[in-house]
């Protein structure tokens, strides 16, 4: 019996990617998402026009055929990504699905001037006798315009042997064609890979400690945390920090993809910080406002009604609830929410040297993590720039296109700090240190090299 399921399993998910779609159909699917962007999209025209907008529309409806393909179809619409924020996609389910596994190729470094893959110094003239410029250009432009070009080659790196496979037949032994740059000698190479399956990631949190150092790393790999598991858990390895007299500590974001901000005040909590006070600037597209407000005050109802807070927090709760209900006409006029935030300083924490680590793959509430140490001056930031600026539009929706059943993720809200902290031109948090370490398991090695370099960092 259980065969006779698993055949009938598969022959569904065959018929789903061969699945052909109307002009009709793919019309009113594309339809859908632009309504939805222009209908609950908060800050849609941040980087491009409306008129811009409408050229996007005009040029994905000129692409779509009588017919076509699940997968062609939602190939084309990947294209779009490329105007939208970081939290707003079009998704690639219906190309290769949500689990593939996938093989591993040497990590190509990527000239964004021409999309030519480097490696080790050469130039990439081909795999398997097919010019990957084209590929490359094109995975490159699903990437959010917002991300880190950095992140961007990374994107590009995984997508590429799905690319390959699904569309250019090309599969391992790859023969690459290679062109060293200081000679101009060409030769090919054939690269063997391991199909990397997809398995369950590295846990959410997980310390290490190198007593003999005097060193404790906390690798924070994800911002979703169930709140009194994860504060027992941190309690106690804060216990054995303070026990073995730890003299430094780092906190490990360089994988973290996001989650909840609100997991982050679980491990603030063990950390000495200065006082900072801030104003946030929520804002929401104009038709969707009453929704978030209403939301925004049930849910400080609720937290008022069933948490044992203090008298003086319920007091600060009640007196924020008043303001905004008294307030809300102005809140639904502008489509912007202004709240004041108050963080006490904290004297009672980890004594010792903090660092936190962060990549290009530090994501969404992982880079407001990152935002709040340096904004409370916790201690040091070390590494490169992460994956997003601050600032970012999130509080991300999920939905499905109606006939193609493709998924979509759009943000409704966004959030911006004031006073605002130092960045680069395009919002990126610069590192204190810069470091190799992407990619990377750092080791004792690293830490003291990073702790030496501390030394020189004022």
């Amino acid at each position: 019996m259980k065969y006779i399921i698993v055949l009938i399993f598969s022959m569904n998910i065959l018929y789903s990617y061969s699945q052909i779609l109307s002009l009709k159909e793919m019309k009113s699917d594309i339809d859908y998402y632009f309504t939805i962007l222009n209908n609950e999209h908060p800050d849609l025209y941040r980087k491009y026009t409306k008129n811009q907008y409408d050229l996007l529309y005009k040029n994905i409806i000129s692409e779509i055929k009588d017919s076509m393909s699940c997968v062609d179809f939602n190939r084309i619409l990947l294209k779009m990504n490329a105007y939208t924020d970081s939290h707003t996609s079009i998704s690639s389910n219906r190309i290769w699905g949500k689990y593939m596994n996938r093989d591993i190729l040497p990590y190509f470094l990527i000239d964004t001037s021409s999309f030519s893959l480097l490696l080790n110094g050469d130039s990439v003239i081909s795999i398997n006798d097919v010019k990957v410029n084209k590929i490359v250009e094109e995975i490159y432009n699903t990437c959010s315009w917002e991300e880190n070009v950095l992140l961007k080659e990374s994107n590009v790196n995984f997508y590429l042997p799905y690319y390959f496979s699904a569309f250019y037949n090309i599969t391992e032994p790859y023969s690459i064609l290679r062109k060293d740059m200081k000679t101009g000698a060409i030769y090919r190479d054939t690269v063997k890979v391991n199909i990397k399956k997809n398995r369950i990631g590295a846990p959410h949190v997980n310390f290490e400690f190198l007593e003999g150092d005097s060193i404790a790393v906390l690798h924070y790999n994800s911002c979703d945390l169930i709140s009194m598991i994860y504060k027992r858990a941190l309690s106690k390895a804060f216990e054995v920090i303070k026990k073995n007299n730890v003299k430094y500590l780092f906190i490990d974001v360089a994988k973290n993809g996001g989650g909840g901000s609100s997991s982050n005040e679980l491990i603030f909590e063990h950390l000495n910080s200065k006082k900072s006070k801030i104003e946030i600037l929520r804002k929401f597209n104009k038709s969707m406002i009453d929704v978030a407000l209403k939301e925004d005050m049930e849910a400080r109802e609720e937290y008022l009604s069933t948490k044992g807070v203090s008298w003086l927090e319920r007091l600060v709760l009640k007196n924020e609830l008043r303001k905004m209900k008294r307030k809300s006409p102005c809140y639904l006029k502008t489509g912007t929410m202004v709240l004041k935030e108050v963080y006490p300083k904290n004297t009672k924490g980890f004594d010792g040297s903090v660092f936190v680590i962060q990549s290009r793959a530090t994501y969404s509430a992982a880079v407001d993590f990152v935002e709040a140490f340096r904004r409370r001056r916790m201690g040091i930031v070390v590494g490169e720039k992460p994956g997003l600026p601050i600032g970012y539009c999130g509080n991300v929706k999920e939905d499905v296109l109606p006939y193609s059943k493709i998924s979509i993720h759009y943000s409704s809200a966004c959030a911006t700090c004031f006073p605002l902290i130092e960045t680069d031109e395009n919002g990126f948090l610069v590192p204190d240190i810069p470091y190799d370490v992407y990619n990377r398991e750092l080791g004792v090695e690293d830490y003291l090299k990073i702790i030496e370099m501390s030394h020189h960092f004022k």
